[in-house]
């Protein structure tokens, strides 16, 4: 889902773990926005095809949620994180965060293919566990390849897209660092007109998650994983190790 508010020309896509929950309080609470699409759009089979807090700006077209006329009146903006600290969280929300959703049978993990088993199966593993199975092996010979030019190996030794990441940043006008939102999200309601922006609230944070640095949980192995699958956000963006 995004949220949209009309008065102010402004159309936020929520990526995960990126602080959207937080951002989307204020936007709704002060800036009068919106959820779009009022609810979750599913399949016959009650799987999502545009969920109701995630999704992309090309679901959104795809769907007529919105139309390109539409879409060239609106300021949109969306978050990216580094993707090792991002994976961090991942792992500690799926490892303990959302085990209990499995005690819910209507609960928006059995709507997601797959990610009930993925629950079952993380909460006995550790993180480079979790990392390895996530990440097929690299073939030796390219273990000690240079990074540049590693998305298409990866793309196929996964057989999909692996830079989720991409999705979200994908068309939109501003893509703001979750490791400086507010600073960035100020930026954004200045180019749409909004003075005074709100603060932004501490929600929805990772209670679950350790207190070390994100950098300890990583073995040479599973770094040099993430530098090849999420090339592309890295590149991008700029973030390291």
């Amino acid at each position: 889902m995004a949220i949209i508010c009309r008065e102010h020309g402004l159309l936020f896509l929520m990526a995960p773990r990126t602080g959207c929950t937080a951002i989307g309080s204020v936007l709704m609470d002060e800036l009068g926005g919106e959820w779009l699409p009022g609810d979750d759009v599913v399949d016959e089979n009650g799987l999502f095809v545009v969920q109701k807090k995630h999704c992309t700006l090309q679901q959104l077209l795809e769907h007529n949620i919105i139309s390109e006329g539409e879409r060239t009146q609106l300021v949109t903006f969306t978050a990216v994180r580094n993707p090792f600290d991002s994976l961090v969280s991942l792992y500690f929300k799926m490892h303990k965060g959302y085990q209990d959703e499995l005690n819910d049978p209507d609960s928006w993990v059995y709507k997601v293919p797959g990610y009930a088993d993925d629950l079952k199966l993380i909460r006995n593993m550790t993180f480079d566990q979790w990392i390895n199975r996530f990440y097929p092996d690299l073939p030796f010979h390219l273990e000690n390849r240079p990074l540049n030019g590693m998305r298409n190996v990866a793309k196929r030794l996964v057989g999909k897209q692996v830079h989720v990441e991409d999705a979200f940043v994908q068309g939109v006008d501003h893509v703001m660092r979750f490791e400086h939102l507010q600073d960035d999200f100020s930026r954004v309601l200045h180019v749409a007109g909004v003075r005074n922006p709100p603060v932004i609230p501490m929600i929805n944070t990772t209670k679950a998650r350790s207190e070390k640095d994100y950098r300890s949980l990583y073995t040479p192995k599973t770094r040099r994983k993430v530098e090849v699958y999420k090339e592309g956000v890295l590149k991008e963006f700029g973030y390291t190790f």
